[in-house]
């Protein structure tokens, strides 16, 4: 079987998380973008945080199978770090 991705949605956590693309905790109520899929017959499901995500929009391309997981912040620590401080300072 292969990989294939069902549906990447704007969804409201009901339970914390774990950011795919960060690694860090996702609190309950927060509006993430959720990837669910399957491979190779198995379901799955990746959370991406607001700041993992406008991370991404900056970008010129990217594969979401391709991203590895905690990648988005090893990847780009200074960008992730100025988005997450000022998305801070409007909350």
């Amino acid at each position: 079987m292969s990989n294939f991705q069902i549906v990447t949605k704007i969804n409201k956590t009901r339970k914390p998380h774990k950011c795919f693309g960060c690694c860090e905790i996702i609190e309950s109520g927060s509006k993430v973008r959720k990837t669910s899929g399957c491979d190779d017959g198995r379901m799955y499901a990746v959370y991406w945080c607001p700041t993992c995500c406008a991370v991404m929009d900056t970008m010129d391309t990217y594969d979401l199978e391709a991203i590895d997981e905690g990648s988005i912040k090893d990847n780009n620590r200074e960008q992730w770090a100025a988005i997450k401080k000022e998305s801070e300072a409007k909350e």
